[in-house]
């Protein structure tokens, strides 16, 4: 007796911890609560904050009890946080998303928005939060969007084409340069030259006028020879993912 005893107490013991160890369904009562069934999930929830405290499943659906919209933003951004990889995090990024666009919280929900497009290209909720952040808030800019979730790489330049330096009067020695873009408004040009003197660019706009008609030519660097300039052409273009060709001025 006394030997088949001691296997016993281990089944005993070993039984908690394997129960333990199991997640809840927490689906079942997510489905309750969005149809207006809370009782349930309240009854159960008491005792699945002391067995799975952790859990991000518990959470969200805490967070979703939670009467307090405050509370439950607070508790909806520490499943974001962290526990970004569980299966709950993008249900409760969207709900981040929808309470900040409630509250017109422009910066909020567009940051959450991006962090939903990087991290969760594949969730469910994704159109719907484009949605609902275009209709209230306003989507984030495109070129916000492209910072966020592509940032441009790092790409080694020469001198000749990288050094950041104001617009000045070309010099005739170099006659070659980098063209990159040609506008007829001199606004637009302007703003792309903007861009890329921020990206430490050696660009200028060049005015051409052909009789009543005027584009405006942004040129980056200076170059003596034409192999010179085609020997950065790549260079350029990986960095303003433009048309970039050589041209004599």
């Amino acid at each position: 007796m006394k030997r088949i005893a001691l296997p016993l107490a281990l089944v005993v013991v070993l039984l908690p911890f394997t129960a333990n160890a199991q997640a809840p369904n927490i689906k079942q009562y997510i489905t309750q609560i969005a149809n207006g069934w809370t009782t349930e999930a309240k009854r159960a929830l008491p005792d699945m904050l002391v067995d799975y405290p952790e859990d991000p499943g518990v959470m969200f659906m805490h967070a979703s009890l939670v009467e307090d919209p405050t509370r439950s933003l607070t508790m909806f951004e520490r499943v974001v946080n962290a526990y970004p990889k569980s299966e709950w995090a993008d249900d409760a990024l969207f709900r981040i998303i929808a309470y900040s666009c409630v509250k017109n919280n422009v910066e909020k929900a567009r940051k959450a928005l991006l962090t939903m497009r990087e991290q969760y290209l594949q969730s469910e909720y994704l159109a719907a939060a484009n949605d609902l952040v275009r209709m209230t808030v306003g989507l984030p800019p495109a070129q916000e969007k492209k910072v966020a979730a592509s940032p441009a790489p790092a790409t080694t330049v020469t001198p000749a084409a990288a050094a950041a330096a104001a617009p000045t009067a070309a010099d005739p020695s170099k006659p070659f340069t980098i063209q990159v873009g040609s506008y007829t408004s001199k606004e637009q040009a302007q703003s792309t030259l903007d861009s890329f003197k921020a990206k430490r660019m050696k660009a200028t706009v060049v005015e051409v006028a052909r009789g009543n008609w005027k584009s405006f030519t942004i040129n980056v660097g200076d170059y003596t020879t034409i192999d010179e300039a085609k020997a950065d052409v790549n260079a350029v273009k990986s960095i303003c993912r433009c048309k970039a060709f050589v041209v004599k001025r």
